[in-house]
């Protein structure tokens, strides 16, 4: 088709397309032939065609019937189709006539849009771009392996996780058995005016026997550590630091989960020792806050009153007795405070020292503390609120009693 301009008219339009069509009868009998009928509609439809806005141009918009004709205006790069039925595409030969059957058909015109051609690119944006690929590829890859290193992380943990659970296990089937609960021998009542002695009961962890053949187990063997209706249920240990058995179990093996250990300073004598000095003790026991709940993993459980009352003794098994505590104060505290202080120049120092752990408590107890009293702190690291926290239980010693 000839290259249109603005001024181009329909009637222009429409003799173009008839000398490309190039229309010739076929009959000599006057009567319109196949192709004059195919003209006809397809100048009907051009015509219906040029009513929709989108292909007029704007200004030459003109309703009035006495105004000139509109003007069909091809954009530069548009140009018409015709899709026609297919009774158009079959050249009819004979005597008969197809003209109704060919009336009845529509043709659909379309104009095809201007076809946009794909920008150049100059080298510098091509450079940009590949450039943005490889740090893509490059950012996708890192992530990758950062994701791969995680899981590996992830893997050795649960990994130490389920084999440290396992020693624990094995050792506490190989020392430990089940026993039936254990009390104190009945004391004769002294004669009034002087008060009954406190009967005291403790559960049944583990017996002297099996005491002996854990001190045989390690040097660094002190006794066996129970919170009462409580996973924490371990042996303590004890070396010429505070950092050996952060990693090591009692066999001296390396694992993650490390021992439940007391303060080096301390002397284990005033753990389960039945006389008083004449000033009290504070000692110390660590353990690791462990995600499974292991070690000291449940001791912010502390922090909830009801737990804390229905786990306030502690029991202390050696071999030469059984010391029970209870539990008198519970807080998170962070290693600014000095709560592992050990040593104490005087009593009236000492009971300052046992006064302020009381006062720091989440949860409110009436136990009166003394300066002869000695104090068991259990400790762990705690960083769920600030990034140095440490957790701690404090209870004080009620009575150590002879063990079977």
């Amino acid at each position: 088709m000839k290259k249109r301009t603005e001024s181009n008219d329909l009637n222009q339009t429409l003799e173009e397309i008839s000398e490309m069509v190039k229309i010739e009868k076929i009959h000599d009998t006057g009567e319109k032939s196949y192709f004059d009928i195919i003209a006809d509609n397809i100048e009907i439809e051009i015509r219906d065609c040029l009513v929709d806005e989108s292909v007029l141009s704007t200004k030459d918009k003109i309703t009035e019937p006495d105004k000139p004709k509109k003007k069909f205006v091809l954009a530069k790069g548009q140009h018409i189709i015709f899709e026609l039925p297919s009774p158009y595409m079959i050249l009819y030969r004979g005597e008969r006539s197809y003209e109704n059957e060919i009336k009845e058909q529509d043709i659909d015109i379309k104009v095809i849009p201007k076809t946009v051609k794909k920008r150049k690119l100059s080298a510098k944006e091509k450079y940009r771009r590949k450039r943005n690929i490889l740090f893509y590829k490059l950012g996708r890859t890192v992530a990758l392996a950062i994701l791969l290193f995680s899981l590996g992380m992830i893997g050795e943990q649960i990994y130490g996780y389920v084999s440290d659970y396992e020693v624990d296990k094995q050792i506490k089937e190989k020392f430990i058995g089940g026993h039936s609960p254990v009390v104190t021998p009945d004391r004769s009542v002294p004669a009034y005016p002087e008060a009954t002695p406190v009967r005291l009961t403790y559960p049944d962890k583990i017996q002297l026997a099996e005491l002996q053949e854990l001190e045989k187990v390690s040097k660094d063997f002190r006794f066996w550590l129970y919170v009462d209706k409580s996973k924490i249920d371990y042996h303590v240990m004890q070396a010429k630091d505070n950092v050996f058995y952060l990693k090591h179990n009692i066999e001296g093996v390396k694992n993650d989960s490390g021992s439940i250990f007391l303060d080096y300073r301390n002397n284990p004598e005033r753990i389960y020792g039945s006389k008083k000095e004449s000033i009290g003790s504070n000692n110390i026991i660590y353990g690791h806050n462990m995600k499974n709940g292991s070690m000291f993993g449940l001791l912010r459980k502390f922090m909830d009153k009801d737990y804390f009352y229905e786990h306030q003794n502690i029991y202390t098994y050696s071999t030469k007795g059984v010391t029970v505590w209870k539990v008198f104060s519970a807080y998170e505290t962070t290693t600014d405070d000095y709560y592992i202080q050990t040593y104490f120049s005087s009593s009236d120092e000492f009971n300052d020292f046992i006064k302020d752990l009381q006062k720091k408590s989440v949860v409110d107890t009436d136990i009166i503390l003394k300066s002869k009293d000695d104090i068991l702190t259990l400790s762990t690291c705690h960083r769920f609120t600030i990034n140095n926290g440490r957790f701690v239980v404090h209870a004080v010693k009620i009575g150590t009693v002879p063990i079977t």
